[in-house]
């Protein structure tokens, strides 16, 4: 019994089965693949792949090679992809951060440490020196707060503004505003100058109150370097009142302690 090698291909053989493949060169005679089995045993074939079906095979092998190719090209795009939009994620979490960092400032800025006469900070009338209780609530609300800033800020401003009543302060001998102001800001003078107008008492006492955050910050009392804040001081006079309007005529020449106070902003670089 012979067959041509374009009708079968012999795909192995197994025990006494036999797998018929063509393909060999010249006619193969299935009697040299037998072993020794006579041709009373009984020869059973496990598989016969006819030439067409073969053809049809390296077909599929072919395309499923070209999918292979054609997914590995669209794995590369997709990789790049990737990387596009993990960097567009990247400048989107920065541009974010930023925002964020910038709330966190406007919310710092719009923060405001009071201390008023209603509260027991006190000055002598038309004076700027401060009481002991004033000096022991600078150091127990403005300096933690300092702190805890410069933890995540580096370039720190405290703003100190002084605020008046209405109350002239009338004619008074030895007004040194001009001469001692800057002296007495930088800590030189001890003596704080004699103020001639409202204008000027809420200057001095905002200077007395930036002062004494300096003095405490710069004492070594507290973790927080000095050198780290800048602390500056302001006046409204009696032209505002506490909650922040115009001050009007009717308010002049009249005492009220409510409008008495300093203010202490924070305002971050």
């Amino acid at each position: 019994m012979t067959t041509s090698h374009a009708d079968y291909f012999l795909v192995g053989q197994e025990n006494n089965n036999i797998l018929i493949l063509g393909g060999f060169l010249g006619v193969i005679t299935l009697g040299t693949l037998m072993l020794g089995m006579t041709h009373q045993e009984e020869i059973r074939v496990l598989t016969m792949v006819p030439g067409d079906e073969h053809a049809r095979l390296e077909k599929r092998y072919e395309d499923a090679q070209q999918a292979l190719r054609r997914l590995q090209g669209e794995q590369t795009l997709l990789e790049g992809d990737k990387e596009r939009l993990a960097g567009q994620v990247d400048q989107i979490k920065s541009a974010l951060k930023g925002e964020q960092e910038k709330a966190r400032t406007r919310e710092v800025e719009e923060e405001v440490i009071r201390f008023s006469e209603l509260d027991g900070n006190h000055f002598e009338s038309g004076s700027a020196e401060l009481s002991r209780r004033f000096v022991s609530n600078i150091r127990n609300q403005v300096v933690p707060k300092v702190s805890a800033l410069l933890e995540t800020h580096r370039d720190l401003t405290v703003e100190v503004f002084g605020f008046t009543d209405g109350v002239p302060l009338g004619m008074r001998d030895g007004c040194s505003m001009d001469r001692q102001l800057v002296s007495f800001n930088h800590g030189r003078a001890q003596q704080a100058p004699v103020s001639c107008s409202n204008a000027d008492l809420g200057l001095l006492r905002a200077t007395s109150v930036a002062r004494q955050i300096r003095q405490i910050l710069d004492s070594g009392q507290t973790k927080v370097p000095g050198r780290s804040i800048r602390v500056l001081a302001y006046t409204a006079g009696q032209t505002l009142l506490p909650d922040g309007t115009l001050a009007d005529a009717e308010h002049d020449g009249r005492e009220d302690q409510s409008r008495r106070f300093v203010d202490v902003r924070f305002s971050l670089k």
